[in-house]
């Protein structure tokens, strides 16, 4: 089964589309880009230059004072200094020239799909996470890479590039998460909340009781629980059963939850979503081909779940 955002993708609308509405505004941006580097490279040489200008000075005031014993202190921490602030200067103008291209390009590229806005973060309190039964345990400040907001079906939708991590004193952070958060909004509150999990997918839900479907490649592939089981036998049917064995073809570890009036579903991926590459042409047509097609994977799984509530 294909999904109409996948249909689009792969038809020739695309090309015509871009040609139209995202080529003209890739000249100037490119023209940016090749500004951006030639300074880039300019900060390096000078910051280069002052990185070394340090050590000598930090040398010649140590032996000056015949202090040999301050020597490795005198010297090594200037020089960190000055290089992590080397790093942060030569990269700041990459970043924000990328920042903005992604705004300006991907709010008109995704457009071809829906009504959708791209944002590259987003404030904590717009998703509280807290709630979501998917997640078992939230950070203070989940981190948000990219940000998708529209309408897809008739429906509100939100899909967020999302990193989840919990710091503790004793070890290394522990993942939460790490992957896309799709959030869709529905017109009406269902009688339940239900979680359905591959078996793959490696992080923690909230734990609510199993419930055991007559469906041997359901049960060996996918942990299903519930807090309202008659409830749940109503709604997990053959249909909602055909289209998880779809996700498992595709090859997609995810985590789907119906809660209240929301679907939301966690993706694991450890590609890093909608990047546009700096060192390289930005006019090229595949890079946004490339962009486009990953939102249309994502609203084809959206496509497989939400139509068995309609």
């Amino acid at each position: 089964m294909i999904s109409n955002a996948q249909e689009k993708v792969n038809s020739k609308d695309f090309e015509y589309f871009f040609n139209r509405d995202i080529a003209p505004q890739l000249t100037a941006l490119e023209n940016e880009r090749l500004y951006t580097i030639a300074k880039i490279k300019r900060l390096k040489k000078i910051c280069s230059i002052i990185t070394i200008s340090i050590v000598v000075i930090c040398f010649y005031l140590v032996f000056r004072e015949e202090n040999l014993f301050i020597l490795p202190h005198a010297i090594i921490f200037p020089t960190v200094i000055s290089i992590f602030v080397s790093l942060v200067v030569t990269n700041s103008p990459k970043i924000n020239f990328l920042d903005k291209t992604k705004i300006q390009i991907f709010n008109s590229l995704f457009s071809f799909l829906g009504d959708f806005k791209y944002e590259n973060s987003l404030e904590y309190k717009n998703l509280n996470y807290g709630n979501i039964p998917l997640f078992n345990e939230v950070p203070p400040l989940p981190s948000v890479d990219d940000c998708i907001i529209g309408t897809y079906n008739n429906r509100p939708i939100q899909i967020n590039e999302l990193y989840m991590n919990y710091k503790t004193r004793k070890s290394s952070p522990i993942v939460l998460f790490k992957g896309l958060f799709v959030s869709i909004e529905q017109p009406k509150n269902i009688e339940s909340t239900i979680i359905i999990s591959n078996k793959n997918y490696k992080y923690k839900t909230k734990k609510l009781p199993k419930i055991n479907v007559n469906d041997q490649e359901i049960d060996y592939h996918y942990n299903i629980s519930g807090l309202n089981p008659d409830s749940d036998y109503n709604y997990l049917t053959p249909e909602l059963f055909e289209k998880l064995k779809k996700l498992i073809e595709m090859n997609v570890n995810a985590a789907i939850c119906f809660h209240q009036n929301m679907i939301y579903i966690g993706i694991i991926t450890d590609k890093n979503m909608f990047e546009i590459p700096f060192n390289e042409p930005i006019t090229n047509i595949f890079i946004y081909k490339e962009a486009i097609k990953q939102l249309s994977e994502i609203l084809s799984i959206v496509d497989y779940i939400q139509k068995n509530k309609e």
